[in-house]
């Protein structure tokens, strides 16, 4: 199957409606946009370069990307980048210096999330065994500010764009954008989670607390004075909250040298009740933005391949809708899913399609990665929206 180039529209109003429109990394590592019905491809980057990790800003009228080398024989540094949707007026927000290594791999240079008013853009640039954190005006016309570095950093936005929450090892931080930017502790945070984060609807902050009877899930407020266990979690844990804040997904390994989950439990924020969903081996889960299913990516019968289920917490019915091998890039976002559910998106706006990259169970992965989108309302059909190593919808 070859890449099609399909009609770019001149005019096109990158903003998106209720059925979003699609960035993907093609094979030849450009970044291109696309609608869901595969009308409208456009192609967002130029030239010789590689590019990957495209990015939405919250309004879709922006995408972030990265650029890099390839290798040591390429003597181009690796770059981070923002367009306007259509393609045009690209600037180069930041270059990595020659010691700057990739954050995840060869492909992953950066790790940016854009602050939900899209003005800014905090970024993660890792240098020999640190990470370095950045925070960059999306408008390109002032130098990044360095806010902190450490061997473990993850990020949070605040839902008024007004403070970034970074966890830095075992240390919790905020940083008030529109002051000083300085970091003030919020308190600690267990070593076996990756990722804090601020609820979707207020000043409120989630985290995995170590205490003497074990670790907890736990709200706190944004100073960490006034916190609240929510439930007891045993082993690695990861979380997301609902798009409504209302409740959280929490992942267990039950073991603490295992860091694949093993259980999912529903937590009710307000009155800390909770509910096992699943209990199986699960890598990854993500909320729908109408807060009614959890699509997870679970490990297949065999072992040797994965499964994309959709979980109706309606009805309580589990629906297999594909068997798949992900793309390099595709699994990376699935290891680390806390961090990326908050920069990329699995689910289409309207909560009924979901995208990935990868190969089908049946067919070889020497064909290469495709774009496939699974449409929840017509169970077992998947559609090819292009030939690429990663995808992501706008918001």
């Amino acid at each position: 199957m070859s890449q099609t180039s399909g009609n770019t529209d001149p005019n096109l109003i990158a903003k998106a409606d209720d059925q979003g429109r699609i960035a993907y990394v093609s094979d030849d590592f450009q970044i291109w946009t696309v609608k869901p019905d595969g009308s409208n491809r456009l192609k967002i980057t130029q030239g010789d370069s590689k590019y990957t990790w495209p990015g939405w800003s919250p309004a879709a009228d922006m995408l972030s990307y990265s650029s890099f080398s390839g290798g040591a024989a390429d003597e181009k540094r690796d770059s981070l980048h923002v367009a306007r949707a259509e393609g045009t007026s690209q600037v180069q927000l930041f270059e990595n210096s020659v010691e700057d290594k990739p954050v995840f791999r060869i492909s992953s240079p950066h790790y940016a999330l854009w602050s939900p008013d899209g003005e800014h853009l905090a970024f993660v640039v890792r240098d020999d065994e640190m990470k370095t954190l950045y925070l960059a005006d999306s408008s390109g016309l002032m130098n990044p500010q360095e806010l902190t570095e450490g061997k473990s950093v993850s990020i949070d936005w605040s839902h008024d764009s007004e403070t970034l929450l970074v966890r830095r090892e075992s240390d919790l931080l905020r940083a008030e954008i529109n002051e000083s930017s300085a970091l003030v502790s919020v308190g600690l945070v267990s070593p076996k989670h990756r990722m804090s984060s601020w609820s979707p609807t207020s000043k409120m902050i989630g985290m995995i607390e170590p205490g003497v009877g074990g670790d907890a899930l736990t709200v706190s407020s944004a100073t960490g004075y006034l916190k609240r266990q929510l439930t007891a979690v045993s082993g690695n844990a990861a979380f997301m909250w609902s798009p409504q804040g209302d409740r959280i997904a929490v992942g267990e390994s039950l073991d603490n040298e295992d860091y694949l989950l093993k259980r999912l439990k529903l937590v009710d924020v307000a009155s800390g009740k909770s509910r096992i969903l699943k209990e199986t081996s699960i890598i990854a889960f993500f909320w729908a933005p109408d807060g009614s299913k959890i699509a997870y990516v679970a490990v297949g019968d065999s072992g040797e391949n994965l499964q994309w289920r959709i979980l109706d917490l309606d009805n309580g019915t589990d629906t297999q809708i594909a068997r798949f091998e992900p793309s390099h890039d595709q699994l990376i976002w699935y290891a680390f899913f806390d961090q990326f559910g908050e920069s990329h998106q699995v689910w289409s706006p309207d909560s009924t399609r979901i995208i990935f990259a990868g190969s089908l169970d049946q067919e070889s992965t020497q064909d290469g990665s495709r774009i496939y989108i699974a449409d929840l309302n017509d169970v077992g059909s998947l559609r090819v929206v292009g030939i690429g190593h990663l995808a992501t919808w706008s918001s």
